[in-house]
């Protein structure tokens, strides 16, 4: 018997827990905490955040968005600008609801205080927490149990889904009716992450937007309801199907002389069906400008033939 196989029996490891790279007790995610043994030297300087002066005060802050989106890039743009709009909700006496999805929270979340002083302050809060965030399970019950305790409704998803949205939903009053303040998002709600991650975030008050995200959350809760949505791309509903026909429309334009192209942000490619669809639209001739990180099933060297790097 090899020694490893003794030793994973004797601990009571799996095969993958223990010796494949990045699994989990392999956390490579920990280095980024890694003391810096040496001097200041070894490190890059941070680069300087860069203000938007329209929202630098958060009392202006849902009239700023009332006029038209905001679109923020992370880490180029403060973290703090997500952490106001929902300290600012939870002060704003027109606001009655904020509800969110929480995916990986930093320790001592600002987001997670912000939440249950919206509480506090009479608002109804909701909160989509999704338990089976890797590495992150024993903060995540943490957060759960510490909302639960405050008295935020606290939802755990949806059983065999992985709940991975970046979303939250501000109800404010305004002229005697409710009006949507939504945030669409990449990155998690976590003030330490942001600082390494590059993720967008968009602020809204488009009330078509608006009212699709609050069917997401609707659909969170009664899941037994398949709602329609208007704009957004929801999986596992009509993320490939939209993203397909959106395909389909540039080879169209391409096919017929038109200017077609398309740009994509992911984290992983891995859908067979979605990278031959891309092979299709670059034989048309349109362009792709891709920005991928982690799997990615995709070899742009060579047309037809498919490989990961």
């Amino acid at each position: 018997m090899r020694y490893s196989t003794r030793l994973r029996k004797s601990f009571g490891f799996g095969r993958y827990d223990s010796m494949i790279a990045g699994g989990r007790y392999h956390n490579s995610k920990d280095f980024l905490s890694f003391p810096n043994p040496g001097g200041k030297n070894l490190e890059f300087k941070p680069f300087p955040s860069i203000n938007i002066p329209e929202i630098d005060d958060p009392a202006s802050i849902f009239e700023v968005i009332r006029e038209r989106d905001v679109l923020l890039y992370f880490p180029y743009h403060p973290f703090d600008y997500i952490v106001d709009v929902l300290k600012t909700a939870a002060l704003d006496p027109d606001v009655t609801a904020i509800k969110i999805c929480l995916y990986r929270t930093a320790t001592n979340s600002r987001i997670g205080e912000a939440l249950i002083n919206a509480l506090h302050n009479g608002k109804r809060v909701v909160a989509v927490v999704e338990l089976a965030a890797r590495f992150d399970e024993q903060a995540n019950i943490e957060m759960a149990h510490r909302l639960t305790e405050a008295g935020v409704e606290v939802i755990f998803g949806i059983p065999g889904l992985k709940v991975h949205c970046k979303l939250f939903s501000i109800e404010r009053r305004e002229e005697g009716q409710t009006r949507y303040y939504s945030h669409i998002g990449t990155g998690n709600f976590n003030e330490k992450t942001a600082r390494l991650y590059t993720d967008f975030s968009l602020l809204t008050s488009d009330q078509v937007i608006g009212q699709d995200v609050a069917s997401v959350f609707e659909f969170l809760k009664f899941n037994y309801r398949l709602p329609q949505y208007r704009e957004l791309l929801v999986s596992p509903h009509s993320s490939r199907s939209g993203l397909m026909a959106r395909i389909d429309r540039e080879i169209e334009h391409a096919k017929q002389g038109y200017r077609a192209m398309m740009t994509l942000k992911c984290n992983n490619l891995v859908d067979r069906q979605f990278t031959l669809k891309l092979y299709e639209a670059s034989q048309a001739g349109r362009s792709d400008p891709s920005h991928r990180q982690g799997n990615v099933l995709l070899a742009t060297w060579r047309q037809g033939n498919i490989g990961q790097h």
